[in-house]
């Protein structure tokens, strides 16, 4: 659902400690200037209020589907032309977000650069204007992938099953020659888009109602089976299939002593090169959760652009996700290619030149189907004309073919058993028997730095008698050194 008007410029506000209430993670002086309210960003902008198809949506769409496609056509022609209307709650949600919007004043004569003021004030006297340089993403992997692979997996039986038995005649005496073709449909998907859960569970609704139809025979098997594969498909789509929402754009400064200055002592990225961000947050819902049918799953994924004046404004710094509370950060030069950094060298630098043209970075990346882990495919820049990036299906073909290395878990397998003969355990908020996998899984991510490296919500003291009461971090830091075991590892700091 489109929150439109809930995108900022807001200043920085930690995801962790906007969806916990960590109240010792962000500065102090920024929660009593009343900069930020991490309550209401949680729920306008962090976990906003996101409507899910309910149950009966999916049986009227199956029996009423081909009678209501031209009143849907005509529906979406009519709304071209027709203003998209507001809840009331959403309105009021948007009302209060104004107190806390920060004002992008755009210099007329050099439409790169923007002044930021907030309640009147000048806070920031010359930046980059994040209309200039913008940040989308794509949602096609984890939309449109689980269809895709169904109809690879049908053009695949449909072509291959009625050849079989001509070519051995064994082939003659199975029920149901999918099951053969199983493995290859299997491997060729996972090989396709490097998903497990996808490439294992995709093929299955055409398998099952292959065999319905061997077994029963006949249009009444037929029709059987396609409900049956219907109402599979729209079970995929309610609790798997994620949903997203407009991203928030975050002013990010990375000084002390400057009054948006997000952080406490200890908790801030301390690897940040820049002075000014561009932080543009993507945050995404999953309906329910494999393992917690009854939980929603929310998982996002930051862009952090720099905005300082100067070479490197409007170039992408870092790429941040979770994983388990996790807050992992990813330089922007391992999820390119070289020929990838040049040309994006040379589109930015035209548009940083006086009178230069509009640029947007497009960040391609996919979740898990199950498990909905964020995992960035690509990064793109392309030159927007009317105000648009044109849909570009060669970017998503780049995207299969463009992925980032993982890190070998035995190269940091020595911090880990160190930390752990002191007592330090990074997984202890994770199932017992599961603790090895994730760790392994974890590790492998090409990250170079994070934050909660214990997981956000292990030092988190819930009070028994009063849960609407604030929570705190009593003990570790959530950038503390001693933990960047990769960054230590390469050179890149020391602990």
């Amino acid at each position: 659902m489109r929150l439109s008007g809930l995108d900022g410029p807001f200043a920085f506000c930690d995801y962790w400690a906007s969806v916990l209430r960590l109240t010792n993670v962000v500065s102090e002086r920024v929660l009593k200037a009343g900069y930020v309210s991490m309550d209401l960003f949680r729920k306008g902008l962090d976990r906003p209020t996101t409507k899910v198809p309910k149950l009966r949506y999916y049986f009227l769409a199956f029996m009423l589907g081909p009678g209501m496609v031209p009143y849907k056509v005509a529906l979406s022609l009519a709304m071209l032309f027709r203003p998209k209307s507001k809840t009331k709650l959403l309105r009021k949600v948007d009302l209060m977000l104004e107190d806390y919007r920060l004002a992008l004043d755009v210099d007329p004569g050099d439409r790169r650069w923007a002044e930021v003021s907030a309640r009147g004030e000048t806070v920031v006297g010359k930046i980059l204007n994040p209309e200039h340089v913008s940040v989308g993403s794509s949602l096609f992997f984890h939309t449109y992938k689980f269809l895709i692979s169904v109809l690879l997996a049908i053009l695949v039986t449909s072509f291959a099953i009625p050849r079989l038995p001509d070519l051995h005649p064994v082939f003659v005496r199975y029920p149901d020659l999918s099951l053969v073709l199983y493995p290859l449909m299997f491997f060729g998907l996972y090989l396709l888009l490097r998903d497990l859960w996808t490439a294992l569970l995709a093929p299955v609704p055409l398998i099952i109602a292959r065999w319905l139809f061997s077994v029963v025979g006949g249009v009444p098997s037929f029709l059987l089976a396609m409900g049956g594969v219907a109402v599979m498909f729209y079970l995929v789509e309610w609790f798997f299939i994620p949903r997203s929402t407009p991203p928030s754009l975050y002013l990010y400064v990375n000084d002390p002593d400057h009054p948006l200055y997000a952080y406490r002592a200890g908790h801030e990225p301390y690897w940040l090169e820049g002075t000014y961000y561009w932080v543009w947050r993507f945050v995404v819902l999953g309906p329910a959760e494999i393992t917690k049918f009854w939980e929603k799953d929310w998982e996002r994924l930051e862009v952090w652009v720099r905005a300082d004046p100067g070479e490197h404004a409007g170039r992408i710094e870092w790429l941040v996700t979770d994983a388990h509370y996790r807050e992992l950060w990813f330089r922007y030069e391992r999820e390119t290619t070289e020929r990838q950094r040049r040309r994006h060298a040379d589109l930015l630098r035209c548009s940083m030149a006086e009178g230069g043209c509009r640029i947007s970075w497009i960040v391609e990346y996919d979740l898990n189907f199950l498990f909905h882990t964020p995992d960035v495919r690509g990064v793109f820049a392309a030159a927007r004309k009317n105000g648009r990036v044109g849909w570009n299906p060669l970017r998503l073909l780049r995207a299969l073919g463009d992925h980032s290395g993982r890190d070998r878990f035995a190269d940091f397998r020595g911090p880990l058993e160190d930390m752990e003969a002191e007592g330090e355990d990074l997984v202890s908020d994770v199932p017992e028997h599961f603790r090895a996998l994730f760790l392994r899984e974890l590790i492998g991510l090409p990250w170079v730095y994070w934050r909660y490296p214990k997981g956000a919500g292990t030092s988190a003291k819930v009070p028994a008698y009063n849960p609407a009461a604030v929570l705190t971090m009593r003990e570790e830091m959530a950038s503390d050194r001693r933990y960047q075991i990769k960054a230590s590892a390469r050179g890149e700091g020391k602990p």
